[in-house]
């Protein structure tokens, strides 16, 4: 009997009947889609991939929840490449992992039993970026069968090029966004206000200012994330910076003009991602 089998067992019948109350419009949804994606690959003579995300809820999914979604992909031939949950704990933008990371553990291993039997698939770590602290656990939960998401980071090494080569720009940048935060963060999962992050005009020293925007590795403990609140508030505004006419042109240019600071600060950052998700 496997391991999805059993948990299985296990579920009583509310639990059950929970699950597919909340998740059964989507699931249909979901195969719906799947299906014409299969119909339009298969005509062409394409192979596909799909992923199906769960986590933008506000409580975890359940093994119950991600049981009755794998389990009915499955039975309806939608071929999942990876599933991504929403785990325990709380995954923010721009941060490291935010709970109790032996609870974690726990959790991921009874989500990586139930994607190796109902697949098996991928389990993908969504908000990914920055999880320093549960690298090593989400990679030997899933026995290396993990995908981990990652976007704004890229954008904030950016900024860390800006801060070093025109620090000036950078301020102009902070205030800007932090005029845009609390309308930009309406799609995010964030803690961080801008009540409670120094306003630059207050910092003199700017690799202070760095610090408090953006953090340093060589402020951070080993095995650990970023966890200054002002990276959320630039992450979350990364689209108005980008947009906006003059802001967003004077990124582009400090990156252009200072492409060997870019690739240094990015392959640093992403070494400090990749090595604990292959030690794991």
């Amino acid at each position: 009997m496997g391991a999805a089998d059993t948990l299985k067992i296990h579920f009583d019948r509310v639990t059950v009947e929970r699950a597919a109350v909340k998740y059964g419009r989507a699931i249909v949804q979901a195969l719906s889609l799947g299906a014409h994606i299969k119909e339009v690959a298969t005509r062409r003579g394409q192979d596909y991939e799909m992923e199906l995300s769960v986590d933008e809820t506000d409580q975890p999914t359940t093994l119950a929840e991600h049981y009755i979604i794998a389990d009915q992909c499955r039975r309806r031939g939608l071929k999942l490449v990876s599933l991504a949950p929403r785990f325990i704990g709380e995954l923010e933008k721009g941060v490291d992992y935010k709970g109790d990371l032996a609870a974690l553990e726990r959790s991921l291993a009874d989500h990586a039993a139930l994607a190796r039997e109902l697949g098996p698939y991928k389990l993908s770590l969504h908000s990914g970026s920055d999880k320093v602290s549960m690298y090593r656990l989400f990679s030997r939960a899933t026995r290396g069968m993990f995908h981990v998401k990652t976007a704004g980071t890229s954008y904030l090494e950016a900024l860390r090029v800006v801060a070093i080569h025109e620090p000036a720009l950078f301020r102009r940048i902070i205030d800007f966004s932090r005029s845009r935060y609390d309308t930009d963060k309406a799609t995010y999962h964030v803690s961080a206000t801008v009540g409670g992050t120094a306003a630059p005009q207050s910092v003199r020293d700017d690799r202070r200012l760095q610090q408090l925007y953006l953090e340093n590795w060589d402020d951070v403990p080993a095995d650990r994330g970023f966890t200054a609140p002002g990276r959320q508030i630039l992450h979350c505004t990364f689209g108005s910076v980008l947009t906006d006419a003059e802001l967003g042109k004077a990124v582009h240019q400090v990156v252009r003009e200072n492409p060997q600071t870019y690739r240094s600060v990015l392959a640093d950052h992403f070494v400090r991602h990749l090595q604990p998700l292959a030690e794991g």
